[in-house]
């Protein structure tokens, strides 16, 4: 196989012409070279493919939301997290909002379940008496 030699790249999805790095295209280590599609690309079609949501109406979520996780209103700002989850019903598959990794992690652990939820809420309310070792 022969390595990339080029500078720039077309997308074959968006057909943008783009610099040839890994800021820009995935490598791929199977090949030795870079995908045909471009990251940006990518990311939309992995979106759709998991969850139907392009990035027009990903954004128009995060608009709606005021740039804010839809639980507890932070702002992306960490260089950890980039980009919000898309929250959706594991049976029904609809997509409710987006959050950030830590509340959709907490929705995941609780099993998307309201009475956990509430039994949570009640036990931060009235923690039991704290025992003496």
């Amino acid at each position: 196989m022969c390595s990339e030699t080029r500078s720039t790249r077309v997308c074959r999805t968006c057909e943008v012409e783009k610099p040839l790095d890994k800021k820009h295209f995935y490598w791929r280590s199977d090949t030795q070279n870079f995908r045909s599609e471009c990251k940006e690309c990518q990311k939309e079609y992995n979106l759709i493919k998991k969850f139907n949501v392009d990035f027009k109406r990903y954004h128009k979520m995060l608009k709606s939301q005021g740039h804010r996780c839809g639980i507890c209103k932070s702002k992306l700002e960490s260089s950890r997290y980039t980009k919000f989850a898309v929250d959706h019903c594991h049976k029904t598959g609809v997509v409710r909002g987006l959050l950030c990794t830590n509340c959709n992690t907490a929705l995941g652990l609780l099993k998307d379940s309201k009475e956990r939820l509430l039994s949570a809420i009640k036990y931060l309310a009235n923690p039991p008496a704290l025992v003496k070792i």
